[in-house]
């Protein structure tokens, strides 16, 4: 057998390693059968819902929310970013049941972090399988990532922090290394873009704490900053298609953005993360052990591996309340919302430390003995993850089943419920749980009862019927009024909104609610409601393309392939 077919043969056996590692992560939840509420999970579950009901209905692109969000034609996809949602989307399309499908999307999830986990591993440890195995499988069934998945249900976190090794090694390697990848940078970085805008400013943080360790100890730091300079630029090129929509609709609609808390009071403090961690929860007891054991083996760790460590050992105290976070209270630093964010970025550093702990046991030692430690270390992470699930499910087993569908009458309590296939649907009736007026206008934000029991109203006319009927990125309303009058409907007025009353072109205008207004006939009226794309919308995808074709031109290049 040729190296090429022995490396093929290895790639397939590691791909099928951790697709089953992830399913049986995964098993538990499968059998549950329930999705139960993490702090956002109704506010994703209704993104999802929102581009299914599109990809089913032949439409690629949502511009406005019509099937979820109280559908008020709110702009979430252009505004938040999606990429993880359309695979969770297109599974549903295929699966009947909506909550194995949710779980299929979640493994998707650990199973393409686990990749590319290895893949970066495989760079900075120059080929160590062994390493790049245990630290991939120990970052994705992480006691944080557990925490992210199905306590916090934070999709647009986790999803951004599957990409979060690329954004570190690839600045690492710009400094650090001869091969200079910055292209992983490039990957990382746009990955994160497409996925969280916040984790965006979170992982330049820890950009920013690369340059300046390189600074002090690197000899050629300001040659190497040349490489930094083309993979922010590269970055901007291949996000553009997100940027240019996301800046334009912020621009031209004074928006509810999410909201900024008082950071000090939602500081974790040290001593909880590290009792959680003993319980599995925090950083999880794996690495906690681990660090611990490291005091013993302290002289045979690498310089660098130890500057790693003590970096996150610094930012998991600097994520609690140790740090006075009230000096960041009124900077841009306060985008993060909640201090433990940083956590994320902690887990990584650890991560990798951890791995060399359990590396330093493996020096001089046979392929068995390393093979037998490995599959050690991959049960372990399986097992732990495994004790959260059930522990998961023990502590929200009084969550109530929303076995009936939500009004302003009747509604559940956002942050403590669960669903079944048979519930599932019922999440996106009438909502005004966690994100439901996240990018509303302003002046909209307060009148969340007009728009989610979709009143109509008139100056002084008397409507007589109504009927709503829902489409593909439009919604079309037949009202019948008495006399010519002023008609508001309870769609929110965006800049890509357009109205057209009996088949013309609509002078709208602002209602008091902040929805839209037009002036109607007497009688039978048929007004259209279409939800349009951003102004720059074609320039985007051809920036975006723009850059990816030259991302591979230069990664062929630099791979030296013939094109």
């Amino acid at each position: 057998m040729t190296g090429k077919q022995n490396r093929v043969k290895s790639s397939i056996l590691i791909v099928g390693l951790f697709l089953l590692i992830s399913t049986i992560m995964m098993i538990p939840f499968y059998l549950k059968n329930e999705l139960i509420s993490g702090y956002d999970m109704q506010f994703h579950l209704n993104r999802i819902n929102e581009l299914y009901n599109h990809l089913l209905h032949g439409s690629w692109f949502s511009f406005g929310s019509v099937y979820s969000f109280n559908g008020v034609g709110t702009p979430t996809e252009l505004v938040y970013p999606s990429l993880f949602i359309y695979p969770f989307a297109i599974i549903r399309l295929f699966i009947k049941n909506p909550i194995a499908a949710t779980y299929m999307g979640i493994q998707l999830i650990i199973f393409l972090s686990m990749i590319i986990s290895f893949i970066t591993g495989m760079k900075f440890w120059n080929g160590n399988k062994t390493k790049s195995i245990i630290f991939s499988v120990m970052y994705s069934a992480s006691a944080h990532m557990f925490q992210l998945l199905f306590v916090g249900f934070s999709f647009g976190e986790v999803t951004a922090s599957i990409f979060l090794p690329l954004v570190v090694y690839g600045t690492y390697s710009i400094f650090f290394e001869k091969s200079k990848n910055w292209l992983y940078l490039v990957v990382g970085m746009t990955g994160t873009v497409y996925n969280h805008v916040l984790s965006v400013a979170l992982f330049s943080f820890v950009v920013f704490i690369i340059i300046v360790v390189a600074a002090v100890v690197t000899d050629d730091f300001w040659r190497n900053c040349k490489y930094l300079i083309f993979a922010v630029g590269m970055t901007l090129l291949c996000s553009a298609f997100f940027l240019i929509n996301f800046c334009t609709m912020m621009l031209n609609n004074h928006m509810n953005v999410t909201a900024v808390f008082d950071l000090e009071s939602r500081a974790i403090q040290l001593g909880a993360i590290f009792d959680a961690s003993l319980n599995n929860g925090g950083i999880g007891v794996v690495p906690i052990i681990l660090i611990i054991f490291s005091t013993a083996v302290w002289k045979n760790i690498a310089k660098m591996i130890k500057v790693i460590g003590i970096i996150g050992l610094l930012l998991l105290i600097f994520g609690t309340s140790v740090f006075p976070w009230s000096v960041l209270q009124n900077t841009p630093f306060s985008v993060i919302q909640f201090p433990h964010r940083i956590f994320t970025i902690a887990v990584i550093f650890l991560t990798v430390f951890c791995t060399e702990i359990i590396s330093i046991n493996i020096v001089n030692k046979s392929m068995k003995y390393k093979e037998c430690l490995t599959v050690v270390c991959i049960c372990l992470m399986v097992i732990t993850f495994t004790g959260s699930s059930y522990k998961f499910f023990n502590d929200t087993n009084t969550n109530a089943n929303v076995n009936f569908t939500p009004s302003e009458a009747k509604y559940f309590d956002s942050t403590h419920y669960k669903v079944t296939e048979k519930t599932f649907n019922n999440l996106f009736a009438y909502n005004s749980g966690v994100g439901s007026t996240d990018y509303w206008l302003s002046e909209s934000t307060a009148h969340l009862s007009y728009f989610a029991n979709h009143k109509i109203k008139t100056d002084k006319a008397k409507i007589k019927y109504v009927r709503r009927e829902i489409k593909s990125n439009y919604i079309i309303y037949k009202v019948y009024v008495n006399k010519k009058d002023n008609i508001d409907l309870p769609i929110i007025n965006y800049s890509n909104t357009r109205a057209y009353v009996n088949k013309k072109l609509a002078n709208k205008t602002s209602s008091y609610y902040g929805g839209i207004r037009v002036n109607v006939k007497k009688g039978i009226n048929t007004i259209k409601i279409k939800f349009v794309a951003p102004q720059l919308f074609i320039l985007s995808i051809i920036i975006s393309m723009t850059g990816f074709i030259l991302y591979v031109y230069i990664y062929i290049k630099k791979k030296k392939i013939k094109i």
